[in-house]
C-alpha cells in the first residue's frame, strides 16, 4: 500500500473504496451538473449529464434497474424527472452526479 502515490493517498483511496462499495454510501466528491431546467425526460437527463454515452445506453441501463435518484431505483425510461436542488443521480456502482439548479 502506498508504493506509487504515498501512504496518505493510498489510505484515502482504500477508505473511499470501502465507503462506496462495502458500506453503500456516497463518495466524498461528486461531480456537479448545473442546469436551469426543472424537468427532463429520464433518458435526456442521463445523456446530458454524461452518465451514459448514448440515449440507447440510457434506456438499457434504466430498464435494467441500474439508475438511482436520491437512493431510489427508477425503472421507467419514459418518465419525466422533476429535479430538486442537490438531487443525486447514480448510474451503476461508480458514476455519480449532483444536480444544482441555477
Amino acid at each position: 500500500m502506498g508504493l506509487y502515490y504515498g501512504k496518505e493517498i493510498a489510505k484515502f483511496a482504500e477508505e473511499e473504496f470501502n465507503k462506496i462499495f462495502k458500506e453503500k454510501k456516497l463518495p466524498s466528491e461528486i461531480p456537479i451538473f448545473i442546469t436551469q431546467k426543472n424537468v427532463y425526460s429520464f433518458i435526456d437527463l442521463l445523456f446530458e449529464t454524461k452518465l451514459v454515452s448514448s440515449r440507447s445506453e440510457a434506456k438499457r441501463v434504466i430498464s435494467q434497474g441500474g439508475v438511482k435518484i436520491n437512493g431510489q431505483t427508477k425503472k421507467d425510461w419514459k418518465a419525466k424527472i422533476g429535479l430538486k436542488e442537490r438531487t443525486i443521480i447514480q448510474v451503476g456502482k461508480r458514476k455519480f452526479i449532483k444536480i444544482v439548479l441555477k
